[in-house]
């Protein structure tokens, strides 16, 4: 893109460029339902190219990282922009003022989906939906729905969403889910869902369609889990007896993973005072090694038991990625009562 000298000389770039036959003039004499659909219909246009949408986004927008969270991230209003100086607009005219006004919303919806993979849904007219993930249904819907009309808008907050139940799958260690998601994949076109296609790849209304059926397909099995009095650890460790996300729903395994949940629970943990959390394993003090595996033996002979409790093969037992996401669980239990994670031991509780 060029670069410019002024404010108005950058807005007239873009009106030039982007907004062909005038179109930006007609904004102050639409109604609220007509700028609301004009806006989205050119969200959905810059959306077709990632590098258009995030040249839009950072034209008022900055990014801005939560110190201690890097999950964390807004946008800020960026100082240095041209747009974001008074002395800079002292010669735009109102009508300009109110283009630049609209250009301002558009830049948000463009830094919120194609840079944070988030978005104040207030934005489209919608309900601000918080989290903006997996769990709310009409959500999902309205995302659905925008797939023929919108597809690249649509792809983009499928994608937000996807991203954000990664996170959440992230923050309560369940790997299962995290790996189900990760590998996602559609046989029809025979690619990864983990991205956003290009065109010639897979259509952006049939990707939007497909990620929205699998988080429903995801929120239904919650649901049916919670219909059987699991709390999230409960279902975390229903799920890894079975290494992924089990459609069905077996009551003696359930009975299993709540037996052992309560163990993880009420014994996973240790005492002792050279323990840094955010080392890895291996490379942790002997004493630290020691401890944790005099945990983690009796655990992993519970999971033996709950195996046997819920009926399964003796195949499962053995299963290599099972007891790999068993290990990494229990450890990351010991981390968090070691750091006194009482918020995120309260998730996996409720």
């Amino acid at each position: 893109m060029a670069k410019f000298k002024s404010a108005k000389e950058q807005f007239d770039y873009i009106k030039k460029e982007f907004f062909k036959g005038n179109e930006l003039d007609g904004i102050t004499g639409m109604s609220a339902e007509e700028r609301l659909e004009f806006l989205l219909e050119k969200v959905n246009w810059a959306l077709k190219e990632q590098d258009l949408a995030e040249w839009f986004g950072v034209l008022f927008w900055e990014e801005i990282y939560d110190d201690e969270d890097e999950f964390r991230r807004h946008r800020e209003l960026d100082s240095e922009s041209f747009f974001n100086q008074d002395s800079q607009l002292v010669s735009f005219t109102e009508q300009e003022l109110a283009e630049l006004a609209f250009l301002k919303e558009l830049s948000a919806l463009c830094f919120d989906l194609s840079i944070l993979r988030n978005v104040d849904t207030s934005l489209l007219g919608w309900p601000k939906y918080e989290p903006l993930d997996y769990s709310c249904a009409e959500l999902l819907d309205r995302v659905s729905d925008l797939a023929d009309k919108l597809p690249n808008l649509a792809a983009y907050l499928s994608k937000a969403i996807y991203e954000n139940t990664m996170i959440f799958c992230a923050w309560n260690m369940y790997q299962p889910a995290q790996d189900y998601f990760a590998e996602l994949y559609d046989s029809q076109y025979n690619r990864l869902m983990n991205s956003i296609p290009y065109q010639d790849e897979m259509p952006r209304s049939a990707y939007s369609k497909a990620m929205m059926s699998e988080m429903k397909k995801f929120a239904a099995h919650l649901a049916e889990c919670r219909s059987h009095g699991m709390c999230l650890g409960e279902i975390i460790v229903h799920n890894t007896l079975y290494a992924t996300i089990h459609d069905e729903v077996d009551e003696d395994v359930v009975n299993a993973a709540k037996k052992l949940w309560a163990y993880i629970d009420r014994n996973v943990e240790i005492d002792v005072e050279c323990f840094d959390t955010e080392t890895i394993f291996e490379e942790q003090p002997d004493e630290v090694v020691k401890a944790v595996r005099a945990v983690m033996g009796p655990m992993m002979k519970k999971v033996d038991e709950a195996y046997e409790e819920g009926g399964f093969s003796k195949g499962w037992s053995t299963d290599r990625l099972a007891r790999a996401y068993f290990d990494d669980f229990g450890y990351r239990i010991i981390c968090m009562k070691y750091d006194g994670d009482e918020e995120g031991l309260r998730r996996l509780r409720i």
